[in-house]
Order: structure tokens, then C-alpha cells, then sequence
């Protein structure tokens, strides 16, 4: 965003390389992530495991209020902050596997937790911010 907003003609040159490096990356992080997932345990999910994701949006949820907070945002601003941190299942899944590999006591569980997160937070998290930039009025959409 800063250099788009500094200089949109090296913002464009820049995204072409970066864009073939994160669809590399996703490629890389989604197959790992597939290969190391055991479909058995997608039987295993219950309540709990919604109950959980739900505890850990909300405490992300509440840290980024307590951040911005001290910062002079608007609102529609602070909402987009707050949401935008929703949509981070990527990374969840990607870390969800570190607790398995090494063979702490309920890794099922986090890594399932990670996988919850995906299909819920990723399409969430698209849809809303595909639909805050298209309105006029996001902040972003005043730096093109």
C-alpha cells in the first residue's frame, strides 16, 4: 500500500514478481499442508473445536481493538482492521502442524483447529474484503 501510494508505476512493476512468488508459495504451503493432513481425523471434529476457534478470533479480535484503539481511526477503518485478521487461516494451518510433528498431546486437535479455520476465515475473509474495497469510501480505495 505505501508504495502504491508513493509511486503506483513501481507498485505495478513490483507485484508481477511478487505475485509469481506467493502463487509458488501457496502451491508449496497448500501441498504440504494436504500431504501431512490425515483425512481420519476429520472424524474427530466435534463442538469443542468450533467452540475454540471461536475463543481464539475473539481474544485476536479483542487485541487488535485494544491496539487500534490508540490510534485516531475511523470507523469503518477499525472495522476493517478488525476483520482483516480474520482471514489469516493460511498461516494457521501451516503452524497447526508443528505441535503433531513434534508430538505434543492434543497436535490432533490444534492441527484440526488450523484446518477449521481455513474453511471457515478464508472464504469469510475474501468475501468481506472483496466487498469493503469495492465501496468508495474505504481507505484504500482512496490511494488509487
Amino acid at each position: 500500500m505505501f508504495i502504491r501510494y508513493k509511486s503506483k508505476e513501481l507498485a505495478n512493476t513490483i507485484i508481477v514478481p511478487f505475485k509469481k512468488i506467493w502463487y509458488f508459495g501457496e502451491l508449496l504451503l497448500f501441498t504440504l499442508v494436504g500431504a501431512g493432513l490425515n483425512l481420519g481425523m476429520l472424524n474427530q471434529i466435534n463442538i469443542s473445536h468450533f467452540i475454540a476457534l471461536f475463543f481464539i478470533q475473539l481474544f485476536i479480535s479483542l487485541g487488535v481493538i485494544i491496539v487500534i484503539n490508540f490510534y485516531d481511526y475511523n470507523k469503518s477503518e477499525k472495522i476493517l482492521y478488525i476483520l482483516s485478521f480474520s482471514p489469516k487461516g493460511t498461516m494457521q494451518a501451516a503452524l497447526g502442524f508443528i505441535p503433531l510433528s513434534l508430538g505434543i498431546v492434543g497436535g490432533e486437535d490444534i492441527l484440526i483447529i488450523s484446518i477449521i479455520s481455513i474453511l471457515i476465515f478464508a472464504p469469510f475473509g475474501s468475501i468481506f474484503l472483496d466487498r469493503y474495497f469495492k465501496n468508495n469510501n474505504s481507505p484504500i480505495s482512496r490511494l488509487k
